[in-house]
């Protein structure tokens, strides 16, 4: 699911507004929001999985603090080796997720311009 918010957002804000939305927009907030979404159901998906108990500061963490609460998740579920590995792939996924940005975004450029013809 984040993977195609990461990419279909910026695709679509190409391939319709022409340009990337502005900070602050609807669009924006969507994008936040759906974005909010899928790292919140990944996170409950995996304390389930682990049968990881958290209270209501975590999961409020997770939601509004995220760079913050998921480290501290990650060694809390995991310990410090497995944890700190959790940390490392987790900033591969944001490395990731920026990409697909990227590429959505210069793929809705692309195809905007071909059906223009510009």
């Amino acid at each position: 699911m984040l993977a195609l918010v990461s990419f279909l957002m910026p695709f679509g804000e190409m391939l319709i507004l022409r340009r990337p939305a502005p900070d602050w927009s609807t669009i924006w907030f969507a994008e936040l929001f759906l974005t909010t979404y899928a790292v919140y159901w990944w996170y409950v998906m995996d304390k389930r999985e682990r049968n990881f108990r958290t209270g209501a500061i975590q999961n409020f963490g997770v939601i509004w603090l995220s760079v913050i609460a998921l480290p501290v998740y990650f060694v809390r579920s995991r310990g410090w080796k497995r944890g700190l590995l959790a940390i490392l792939a987790g900033f591969g996924v944001v490395l990731f997720v920026a990409a697909l940005s990227y590429v959505g975004e210069k793929a809705g450029g692309a195809i905007h311009l071909q059906h223009t013809g510009s």
